[in-house]
C-alpha cells in the first residue's frame, strides 16, 4: 500500500495527510531510528524520546530513503507526512495495517503487573505447547518467534518491533502469543496495533515511581491493558488478594477470573495505594481440603461473579529447594495436583495465575497440568545453581521491596543453614528503594554483601551507600561488606559459603550487561556463577 491508502487505514479521527499528491511507491516498513533507514518503502516515524526529538533526524532519514514521514508536527520536508498527536502510539498501529494486522490471526494473551509476569509467560506458554500449539513469546528475557529465541532488549519492544515479531510468530505457524506488557510500554502507547483475548494481573508494588511518580499513575498505566487493549469476549485472571486487582475486578467483573493465592496485607493497611506500601505473600490454608481428582474440561467461570463463589485458589503441599507440588482448585470446585520445579511459594500465586489464563485460553486441566510441569526453570527467577561444594545458589532478577522480601522469606524457609545475598540498588531510580530493601535484607538474611546493579548515571558508591544506610537502621545485627565490582562481589560470596548455605544473587537476574550510562559492560551472573563453580569443581573432588 502507498502513504495515502495506509492514511485511510489508520483508525485514528485526529489525523491529517500533507504532501499527498506525492504518495508513490509501497511503504513496507516503519522505522523510528534514522540511522536504520537504508532501502525503499520506509515510512520514518518521529518520535520524541527524552534525549532526541525524532523531528530533527527527518531530513537525514529522507536523504537515506525514506519515503513518507509520520510525525506530530508538518516539517519543510516534500514528501507525504501522515500528521498525528502522538507518533510512538500511531506507528505501532501504522506498523500492524502494513504487516497485516498480525494480532488479529493470533490468540493474544498480555500478562502485566509489578511481579511475576516474566514468570507467568513463561507457565503460560509452556500450557500452549502443551495443547500441541505453537505460541511465540514478547517479554523481558527472550523474544520468542515460535521458530526460535533471541534476548529481549526491553520488556515492552516499540511498537513497530513488535509488530514485526508478530508478524514472524504469524509466518512461522504459531496461532497464539503470549506478550509481558510494561507500565512503560502501556502508558507510551508501544500495544497500539494489538488486541488481546486473556489479559493477567499479578499485583502492584512500588516501582518506576521515578517515571509514574505516584502509585496511582502506576496502576492505570497498568489498567490499560484491559481497559484499552482487551479485545472481544476477554477473560481477564486478577489478583483478587492486590488491593489493585479488586479495583480491577470491581470494574472488569463482567470478563475477570478472580484468584487467589492467600491474602495481602500492608504495613499501612490495604487502604488507599502509598509509594511506602508493599506486599507480603501469605499462602493459602494448609489444611482445605480439596477434590484430589483429575480436572477435565469444564466451561469457563470466574467472569460475571461474585468473587466469594469465582476464586480460583491453590495450595502448597511439598515445597523444597528443587521445587513443589501445588493443588489448584476451580470455581467449580474440580481440582488437579501438580509438580513444579519453580521454587518460593510467591510462585505458587504465579502458576495459579497461569492455570486461570488458561482456563481463559479454553484449555482442560490435564493440558494446565501437563504445561506446569513441563515449564523449566525460568531464567533469573529464582534460578537454582547446585555447587560442587554443597552450597545452592540461586539468581533472581528481584530489585523491589516485594521481589526482595519474596526470594528471601522462601530461601529462608527452605534453606537447612545460613542464607546469604548479594545486591545492588539501580541508579536514576528513586533512592527510597535503596532504604527500604537493605533494611529488608538485614531483617531476613545472615550475610549481606551490597555490590553494584547499573548505576547508569550514577556513582556506584554513592548507591550503595544508600543500601548501607537502609541495613544499618534495621535492629537486627548482621554481617555486611560492599565490594562494589560485581564480579568480585559474586567470588567473595560464593567463597564465604558452607555447605548447607543458600546464596541469593539478586537484581540482575538474566540480564547481560551492566549499564554505567555511557557505556554498557557485558556481564550475566549466572555464567560468573558457572565460572566460579568450574574452577573449584576439581578442588572439591580432590579433599
Amino acid at each position: 500500500m502507498n502513504v495515502r491508502e495506509l492514511f485511510d487505514k489508520l483508525a485514528r479521527s485526529d489525523k491529517r495527510l500533507v504532501n499527498g499528491d506525492r504518495a508513490g511507491g509501497e511503504i513496507v516498513r516503519v522505522e523510528y531510528d534514522s540511522r536504520r533507514v537504508s532501502g525503499d518503502g520506509i515510512i520514518f516515524a518521529c518520535v520524541k524520546g527524552g534525549n532526541t526529538d525524532g523531528h530533527d533526524h527527518a531530513a537525514q532519514a529522507v536523504s537515506r530513503g525514506a519515503a513518507a514521514l509520520l510525525c506530530e508536527r508538518e516539517l519543510p520536508i516534500r514528501v507525504p507526512q501522515i500528521i498525528t498527536p502522538k507518533t510512538r502510539g500511531t506507528m505501532g498501529e501504522a506498523a500492524s495495517v502494513i504487516y497485516g494486522k498480525p494480532s488479529e490471526k493470533l490468540k493474544m494473551t498480555g500478562v502485566t503487573g509489578t511481579n511475576g509476569k516474566t514468570t507467568t509467560a513463561y507457565i503460560t506458554r509452556s500450557i500452549i505447547r502443551a495443547s500441541g500449539a505453537r505460541a511465540g513469546m514478547i517479554g523481558t528475557v527472550v523474544y520468542d518467534d515460535a521458530a526460535g529465541e533471541s534476548f529481549a532488549e526491553r520488556t515492552t519492544p516499540e511498537g513497530p518491533d513488535i509488530q514485526t515479531l508478530l508478524s514472524e510468530i504469524v509466518k512461522n505457524g504459531a496461532s497464539h502469543c503470549v506478550m509481558e506488557a510494561s507500565s512503560h510500554g502501556l502508558d507510551q502507547g508501544r500495544l497500539e496495533g494489538c488486541g488481546f483475548d486473556a489479559a493477567g494481573f499479578s499485583n502492584l508494588t512500588p516501582e518506576h515511581l521515578e517515571y509514574h511518580n505516584d502509585m496511582e499513575n502506576y496502576f492505570m498505566a497498568k489498567r490499560r491493558l484491559f481497559s484499552d487493549y482487551a479485545r472481544g469476549a476477554w477473560k481477564g485472571a486478577v489478583n483478587a488478594a492486590d488491593a489493585f486487582g479488586a479495583r480491577l475486578l470491581a470494574e472488569f467483573r463482567e470478563n475477570a477470573m478472580p484468584f487467589s493465592a492467600g491474602s495481602a496485607r500492608t504495613r499501612q493497611g490495604a487502604g488507599s495505594p502509598d509509594p511506602l506500601r508493599f506486599f507480603y505473600f501469605h499462602p493459602a490454608d494448609e489444611n482445605k481440603k480439596i477434590n484430589k481428582g483429575s480436572r477435565g474440561s469444564v466451561p469457563l467461570r470466574g467472569a460475571g461473579r461474585s468473587p466469594a463463589d469465582s476464586m480460583y485458589r491453590i495450595r502448597v503441599s511439598r515445597e523444597g529447594l528443587e521445587g513443589m507440588t501445588v493443588a489448584l482448585t476451580y470455581p467449580d470446585g474440580s481440582s488437579f495436583v501438580a509438580d513444579s520445579p519453580l521454587v518460593g511459594r510467591h510462585n505458587a500465586s504465579n502458576i495459579l495465575e497461569s492455570a486461570v489464563l488458561g482456563d481463559a485460553l479454553g484449555f482442560d486441566g490435564d493440558t494446565v497440568k501437563k504445561g506446569i510441569e513441563n515449564c523449566p526453570q525460568v531464567p533469573g527467577r529464582l534460578e537454582r545453581y547446585p555447587m560442587p561444594n554443597g552450597v545452592t545458589v540461586f539468581v533472581d532478577f528481584a530489585h523491589s521491596e516485594d521481589g526482595m522480601e519474596q526470594a528471601l522469606s522462601t530461601l529462608k524457609a527452605l534453606a537447612p543453614g545460613p542464607v546469604r545475598v548479594l545486591w545492588g540498588a539501580g541508579g536514576d531510580r528513586t533512592p527510597l528503594k535503596r532504604l527500604i530493601v537493605g533494611e529488608i535484607m538485614a531483617r531476613l538474611a545472615d550475610h549481606v554483601v551490597i555490590s553494584t546493579d547499573n548505576p547508569r548515571n550514577e556513582n556506584p558508591a554513592d548507591i550503595a551507600r544508600g543500601v548501607e544506610e537502609g541495613v544499618r537502621r534495621c535492629a537486627r545485627r548482621v554481617e555486611r561488606d560492599t565490594i562494589l565490582d560485581r564480579g568480585e562481589a559474586i567470588d567473595f560470596i560464593l567463597n564465604s559459603a558452607r555447605a548447607g548455605d543458600v546464596v541469593l544473587i539478586a537484581g540482575k537476574g538474566p540480564e547481560r550487561f551492566i549499564d554505567y550510562g555511557t557505556r554498557r559492560e557485558p556481564f550475566v551472573d549466572g555464567e560468573r556463577v558457572l565460572e566460579w563453580a568450574r574452577s573449584h569443581k576439581s578442588e572439591t573432588e580432590t579433599r
